[in-house]
């Protein structure tokens, strides 16, 4: 004798069954994928832990990275600044206007390392005449650097020829 739904199961036991077993299987799938996860990460503490020098390599390597990124940074930003940069009515020259090489010098009023680069700086351009140099205010220090900046802006603008 048939069941009201004998019918179904011939023809949908095989879909059943595919069904049941995907969905078994998932749980399988994933249990190997933590079990390998499992694995691997033990694999790759052992061997870090028995060449911990890799570390040092790693941090070398991102160092480099990372220096290779700021300097396409900074040729970027020169490209985009450029006219900027070279020639702007606000900037302080030293060193022959017309000389084939530019040295830029950004620096803060109140920075020590830039006053103590000045040395340097005159020495190049007193050596050097095929150099000139363009100095750039560049007041990151405090805002005693920003008041050094405009004052310097303002004594531009008042005596134009000093």
């Amino acid at each position: 004798m048939m069941s009201r739904f004998g019918w179904f199961i011939p023809q949908y036991a095989a879909a059943l069954a595919c069904l049941f077993s995907t969905l078994t299987a998932v749980p399988q799938a994933l249990a190997l994928d933590i079990l390998d996860k499992v694995e691997v990460e033990k694999v790759v503490r052992d061997y870090l832990l028995k060449n911990p020098e890799i570390l040092i390599e790693m941090q070398q390597i991102l160092q480099e990275r990372q220096e290779l990124q700021r300097a396409a940074q900074a040729a970027t930003a020169v490209k985009n600044n450029t006219d900027l940069i070279f020639n702007s009515e606000h900037t302080i020259l030293v060193g022959d206007p017309d000389a084939p090489y530019t040295l830029v010098e950004f620096f803060d009023y109140n920075c020590h390392f830039c006053k103590k680069s000045m040395e340097l700086i005159q020495q190049t351009v007193e050596n050097h005449p095929d150099v000139k140099v363009i100095f750039k205010e560049f007041p990151i220090l405090s805002q005693d650097s920003m008041e050094a900046t405009r004052v310097s802006i303002a004594v531009a603008k008042a005596a134009p020829d000093l």
